[in-house]
């Protein structure tokens, strides 16, 4: 594996998967009654062996995501610059979650199944 996915494998471990997890619903929540009966149950560590090495700045994995939070979905993180940085230095990507007062970070598309966030 190559060293940037491998800092990568490093910085979505279980407590960062459990931060993105809370952060979502608490965007959910705040953004109002169409959205708020959403919410994340979990995510899990992706497997970097698994990852697309054409698509260094995306992390694919599965989410629990939806009304009951037990649907799972297809789940993509689009890592930003400071998001590349960060897992470059072994930082943790807590700095890197967007505001979770708007929605403008995240994609959802309940017909598929599928949830995608971008962060900083």
């Amino acid at each position: 594996m190559d060293p940037l996915r491998t800092a990568i494998q490093a910085a979505f471990n279980q407590d960062f998967c459990g931060e993105l997890e809370y952060h979502i619903t608490r965007a959910f929540i705040n953004c109002g009654d169409r959205f708020n009966v959403l919410w994340c149950d979990g995510i899990d560590v992706p497997d970097m062996n698994e990852q697309s090495s054409k698509q260094p700045n995306k992390v694919f994995t599965m989410a629990w995501f939806g009304e009951t939070g037990q649907d799972r979905y297809k789940m993509t993180i689009k890592l930003g610059k400071k998001a590349l940085k960060y897992c470059g230095e072994g930082l943790s990507l807590s700095d890197c979650l967007p505001p979770d007062d708007r929605l403008d970070w995240v994609y959802l598309d309940i017909k598929n199944k599928e949830i995608a966030v971008s962060l900083k």
